[in-house]
């Protein structure tokens, strides 16, 4: 039987985000770019072969507009920590029999067809699957296997690739990794949006 995935996106309020674009764009601006940015991902993920899909956020207006699309769950993010509130839904998603797939909502060129190719290359979520950023620092999508839900520690941060495959390593996990273009390229700085523009 192959596996089943959901899909954990923790968006902050659209108010909040994107702060290092600030040289270039007002706070409604930027609020404008995390909103449609976050629903770029969420229509692609929607898209994508994904049983269920969680959003984390304590934002009422996020859970008013998102929380009735079928196959989403609003949950609440009860610790106020990235790695710390994933710790414990990758725990609950395994316990639902559920994959867990850690994704950012900051990924304007995500598409459905290389979220797919993630999941099947994750072997049916039996190795830990990591997708760095474009600098091969950072993570911008794990996928958990069941199996390692109680001992893996999500690490996210600014070297988190790194600090993610040295506890795979150290521990003889089962792992693939690989640069995905559309999920590897975040919108966080001025730079990253120079970049991305060139494929929007």
């Amino acid at each position: 039987m192959s596996a089943e995935f959901v899909a954990i996106i923790p968006i902050k309020r659209f108010t909040e985000g994107k702060s290092r674009l600030a040289p270039i764009f007002r706070k409604l601006q930027r609020k404008r770019i995390v909103k449609s940015v976050f629903e770029i991902v969420l229509r692609e993920v929607l898209k994508s072969n994904f049983k269920k899909v969680w959003i984390i956020s304590n934002d009422n207006l996020i859970k008013a507009k998102y929380g009735s699309i079928p196959r989403v769950d609003l949950l609440f993010d009860e610790h106020y920590d990235l790695n710390t509130t994933l710790q414990a839904k990758f725990r609950i998603a395994a316990l639902q029999s559920l994959v867990p797939v850690y994704l950012p909502g900051d990924l304007p060129l995500i598409t459905s067809n290389d979220i797919n190719n993630i999941l099947q290359k994750s072997l049916d979520g039996r190795n830990l699957t990591i997708i760095p950023d474009r600098k091969w620092k950072g993570t911008n999508c794990l996928v958990v296997p069941k199996h390692l839900v109680e001992d893996f520690v999500p690490l996210l941060g600014k070297v988190s690739y790194y600090s993610h495959l040295s506890q795979a390593k150290l521990n003889s996990w089962p792992i693939t990794t690989f640069e995905v273009f559309s999920v590897s390229n975040d919108l966080d700085t001025v730079e990253d949006l120079k970049i991305i523009s060139k494929y929007l």
